[in-house]
């Protein structure tokens, strides 16, 4: 009888979730160290004990609007961080076949 094997993958799948997981965490630390930035100054701002209820309304609208641009963007960077790295998935996959199809053309 015939050997049982399972399926055959052209690239590690191992090697797939690494730089997965990679990307994101570098997208995450990045999108982190970009909030505290921006949100930190009007933390401390609106904390400030000295301010009047209506200074306090105007720095909470700005922190509001910032949270929105922000969630905005890190959405739309995290779309486009995981489309790039499936065309470039693919891209490697075609190559990768473009050589097989070479190499077992050569043996006939």
């Amino acid at each position: 009888m015939g050997t049982a094997r399972g399926r055959r993958y052209i690239i590690d799948k191992k090697l797939q979730y690494r730089p997965l997981g990679y990307n994101a965490a570098y997208f995450f630390i990045a999108v982190t160290v970009l909030a505290l930035a921006l949100f930190i100054p009007l933390i401390f701002e609106i904390s400030d004990p000295s301010l009047s209820p209506r200074q306090r309304t105007e720095v909470a609208g700005k922190l509001l609007r910032l949270h929105s641009n922000l969630l905005i963007l890190v959405i739309l960077g995290f779309h486009d961080e995981m489309i790039f790295m499936l065309q470039s998935r693919i891209g490697r996959i075609r190559a990768e076949e473009a050589a097989i199809g070479e190499e077992s053309e050569g043996r006939n």
